[in-house]
Parts: C-alpha cells; sequence; structure tokens
C-alpha cells in the first residue's frame, strides 16, 4: 500500500515540475470582427487599448476606421487604419482604386480595401520627438495591414 501511495505522490510532484516551465506564451492579438460585413481584422499587439473603432457609412461605401487614442485629460484620437466595403458599382466610379489598396472581394461583390495614413502628415505629435517615433511604430503599411485582414463569410 505504501508503495502506491509512494508512486502517487512522484507522479503527482513530476506534473507540477513539468507545468512550472519557464517559457512564457504570447498574449493572443485582439481581433476586431464586423459580421454584418463579414470581416475580421487582427488588432497588432503594439495597439494594446490604445485604439477605437468608428463605422459611418457615406456615399455607398461603409468605413470601418481604427483610431490611436491619446491624451490626457481630453482625449484626442488620430487615424491608424481605415477599412472600407462598398460594391463594385461605387469601387469603379468613384475610382476607389487609386486611394485604397484592394484586400478581397466577397461572393456578393462587396470589395474590402484599405488605407493608412500619410507619413508625416497625419502625424499628431511633433516632427521628430519622441511621440512622433513612437506613433510611427504603430503604423502598418497597407501589405502589413492586409495581412491581418480576412473574410469570415
Amino acid at each position: 500500500m505504501k508503495k502506491y501511495i509512494w508512486v502517487a505522490v512522484c507522479l503527482l510532484l513530476l506534473g507540477c515540475f513539468a507545468s512550472c516551465g519557464t517559457q512564457t506564451q504570447k498574449q493572443p492579438s485582439q481581433n476586431y470582427e464586423n459580421e454584418a460585413l463579414g470581416f475580421s481584422f487582427e488588432v497588432p499587439d503594439a495597439w494594446a487599448d490604445n485604439y477605437e473603432v468608428k463605422e459611418h457609412v457615406e456615399n455607398g461605401i461603409t468605413y470601418t476606421d481604427f483610431y490611436y487614442v491619446y491624451g490626457w485629460p481630453q482625449k484626442k484620437t488620430t487615424l491608424l487604419v481605415s477599412i472600407i466595403a462598398t460594391d463594385e458599382t461605387t469601387w469603379i466610379s468613384q475610382q476607389l482604386e487609386n486611394e485604397y489598396y484592394l484586400m478581397a472581394i466577397n461572393k456578393e461583390g462587396i470589395y474590402f480595401a484599405n488605407k493608412v495614413p500619410k507619413v508625416p502628415e497625419e502625424i499628431p505629435f511633433k516632427e521628430g520627438s519622441k511621440k512622433a517615433k513612437e506613433f510611427q511604430k504603430l503604423l502598418l503599411s497597407v501589405q502589413e495591414a492586409s495581412k491581418m485582414f480576412s473574410l469570415i463569410k
């Protein structure tokens, strides 16, 4: 009987030591999902809790804008990435391919594209300042933003 108790204790201790590894797991990225439009966007870890999403419709185009939130005591925002969704007719008639990078077309014929701010014109901090340099690290290229985008329908 004592033999079984010792075996159980050894197995228990072995399990405890095995679970005490030094590896740290990376926190999963935040994921923004828009079920109505059928897309998701993997929010970069660098944005953490310093972003907000605003959506609006204008001239047949749905804008999903991701803003960097900064400033205290007054909250200020500046655009990080804008994802648009529109139909083929609007895409062609408004020549949106000149301003936006096409990422996907879903089976309903909705065009999804993204835009990133122009650098450095839209950086809200003094050029060359520490805050401006930190902010530039938050910006994505259109290719980086496209890799974080996916259709969910």
